[in-house]
C-alpha cells in the first residue's frame, strides 16, 4: 500500500518514510478500506507497505522503537495525514478506531517489520537529530526477534 501525504515542489527539505508490515489480519482490514486510502494491499494479502513523501514532523517522530508501538505510530501517520477528502475523514476516523480497538490482536499477528525514516534536509536540518530512523523486527529471527531493532543515524 501506498500512501503520500504530500509533496512541496519549492522545499529545499525533503523526508521520506517506507513502512512493511507483514500481518495477514492487518493486510485483510487495511484491504477492506484500500478504496479509502487510494492504495493496494500486496496480491499475496499478508503484507502492508505504505510509503510517506515530503512528510511532517510528526512522520519523523512516529518510527517505532518497539514492536508494541509500531500499530500506535501506524495510527499516528494515518492521524496526521492531510491529503484525505474531508468527505472520507469519517471512514478514516472508523479505521483508526478500528486500529485502536484490535491493537492487541494485530500487534500480536505481526511476523515483520521494515520501518525506515529519512530526513535529506539542505541547510534547515537540526545538526543533533538524526537523519536516518529505523526499527526491524522479524518474529522468525533470533537478532531482531523481541522487541525488535531501532537505530538512529
Amino acid at each position: 500500500m501506498k500512501i503520500r501525504t504530500g509533496f512541496v515542489t519549492n522545499s529545499s527539505s525533503y523526508s521520506s518514510a517506507v513502512i512493511s508490515i507483514e500481518s495477514k489480519e492487518l493486510a485483510a482490514l487495511l484491504k477492506q478500506c484500500e478504496g479509502l486510502l487510494g492504495a493496494t494491499i500486496l496480491s499475496d494479502d499478508k503484507k502492508f507497505d505504505a510509503y510517506w513523501e515530503e512528510g511532517t514532523n510528526e512522520i519523523c517522530e512516529m518510527v517505532p522503537k518497539t514492536l508494541d508501538a509500531v500499530l500506535d505510530s501506524l495510527i499516528k501517520g494515518f492521524s496526521c495525514s492531510y491529503d484525505f477528502p474531508k468527505e472520507s475523514r469519517d471512514s478514516l476516523d472508523a479505521l483508526i478506531q478500528e486500529l485502536e480497538t484490535r491493537k492487541a490482536e494485530l500487534t500480536a499477528s505481526i511476523r515483520k517489520v521494515d520501518w525506515w525514516y529519512e530526513n535529506d534536509s539542505y541547510g534547515e536540518f537540526e545538526p543533533d537529530d538524526a537523519r536516518k530512523k529505523a526499527f526491524t523486527y522479524n518474529r522468525r529471527s533470533k537478532k531482531t526477534g523481541g522487541a525488535g531493532v531501532y537505530k538512529e543515524s
